[in-house]
C-alpha cells in the first residue's frame, strides 16, 4: 500500500540482510511528490513525469547522472607559497629536524602549527606524535600529509582548532586514535576551522580509524574536492559533521554498529561515496542533496539510508 507524503520530505529507510547495497545517481531523482515504498517492491524514483518503476529486491535502487560537474585540479594543488612563505617541511620521523624542533609542543606532546603559512609533514614510520592546528588562525593555511602515519595514543591523531585549512594528500596517510572517549576522533576539526580536503589528480589517500569514537568529526562544514578518503569506526561514525560536501575524489565511511555518514546537512557533487554499517545506518542526514556522482549505501541488519529532507537537482 502506498501513500502520499510531503513534497519535498522523505524519509528514506533502506535496509535488509538480504538486499544488495544501494547505488545512488543524481540525474533520476527529483524532489517532488513522492510515494512511499513497501520493503517488498522497492521503487526507483525517475524524474520523466516524476512515474515510479518498480524493481525485484535483487536490483538496485538508483538516481543517476550523466554528466558529473568537473572540478578544477588547480583546486586540489598545494600552492608553493602562502603569504610570500615558502613550504616548511617537517619530518615525521626525525625528532632531530630543525623544522620538527621548532614546532614541538613538549608540554603536551604533539607537533603545533599556530601561523599561517604552508606546511608538508613527511613520514616513512609509524609516530605517536599527533599534529595540532592551532586557535588563533583567521586566514589560510595549507596542510600536505605526506605518507603520514601516526597512531595517537589518547587524543586526536590531526586536530584542527581553527582557519581556512586546505589539507593535500600525497601518497598513502594513516590517522589512528585509540581513545576510548566518544568525543575524540582521529581526525577532529573545530567549529573555528574551514577544512578541505584535496588531492591532485586524485593520487593520494587519507585512511581513518578509530574503535569506539568517530573516525572523522567536523563541527562546522567539510569539503572533499579530491583523493581517496577512508573513515572507519568499530562503534562510532565513520565521518561526522555539521555539513560534508563532496565535489570529487572517493569517500567510503563505515562502521560495525554505528553510522558510516552521519551529518544535518550532506551534499553530493561528484565523486564517489561508499557508506555502510554492518547493524547500524550507512547514510543518516537531516537534509540530502545530490547534483552528481554515485553513492552506494549499505547496512547488514539496519538502514541503509534515512534522511528527513531530500533535495535532489537533476544534474545536466
Amino acid at each position: 500500500m502506498r501513500k502520499k507524503l510531503l513534497a519535498g520530505v522523505m524519509a528514506l529507510a533502506l535496509c535488509s540482510t538480504n538486499m544488495s547495497p544501494q547505488t545512488i545517481f543524481a540525474g533520476e531523482f527529483t524532489s517532488g511528490n513522492l510515494e512511499e515504498v513497501t520493503e517488498e517492491t522497492p521503487e526507483i524514483f525517475s524524474d520523466d513525469n516524476q512515474e515510479v518503476i518498480e524493481e525485484t529486491e535483487d536490483e538496485l535502487s538508483v538516481f543517476s547522472s550523466e554528466s558529473v560537474p568537473e572540478f578544477s585540479n588547480e583546486a586540489n594543488v598545494m600552492s608553493a607559497t602562502v603569504n610570500e612563505k615558502k613550504t616548511i617541511k617537517i619530518n615525521l620521523d626525525n625528532p632531530e629536524d630543525p623544522e620538527y624542533i621548532n614546532h614541538y609542543d613538549s608540554q603536551n606532546n604533539q607537533l603545533l602549527i599556530n601561523s599561517v603559512g604552508s606546511y608538508e609533514f613527511i613520514g616513512n614510520s609509524e609516530t605517536t606524535v599527533p599534529i595540532c592546528i592551532g586557535y588563533g588562525i583567521s586566514r589560510e593555511i595549507n596542510i600536505c600529509l605526506n605518507n603520514v602515519n601516526i597512531v595517537a595514543n589518547s587524543g586526536p591523531a590531526l586536530e584542527i582548532r581553527s582557519g581556512i585549512v586546505n589539507i593535500y594528500l600525497e601518497n598513502n596517510n594513516f590517522l589512528k586514535t585509540q581513545s576510548s572517549q566518544n568525543y575524540v576522533s582521529a581526525l577532529r576539526m573545530e567549529p573555528n576551522s574551514f577544512p578541505t580536503i584535496n588531492s591532485q589528480n586524485n593520487s593520494g589517500s587519507l585512511t581513518v580509524s578509530s574503535e569506539q569514537c568517530p573516525g572523522i568529526t567536523c563541527t562546522n562544514r567539510l569539503t572533499i574536492n579530491g583523493g581517496s578518503v577512508t573513515a572507519y569506526s568499530t562503534s562510532g561514525t565513520g565521518i561526522e559533521s555539521d555539513s560534508l560536501t563532496i565535489n570529487g575524489g572517493s569517500v567510503d565511511a563505515s562502521s560495525q554498529s554505528g553510522t558510516g555518514i552521519e551529518n544535518d546537512s550532506l551534499t553530493i557533487n561528484g565523486g564517489s561515496v561508499d557508506a555502510s554499517s554492518q547493524s547500524g545506518t550507512g547514510i543518516e542526514n537531516d537534509s540530502l542533496t545530490i547534483n552528481g556522482g554515485s553513492v552506494k549505501a549499505f547496512s547488514t541488519s539496519g538502514t541503509g539510508i534515512k534522511v528527513i529532507h531530500l533535495l535532489s537537482k537533476t544534474a545536466r
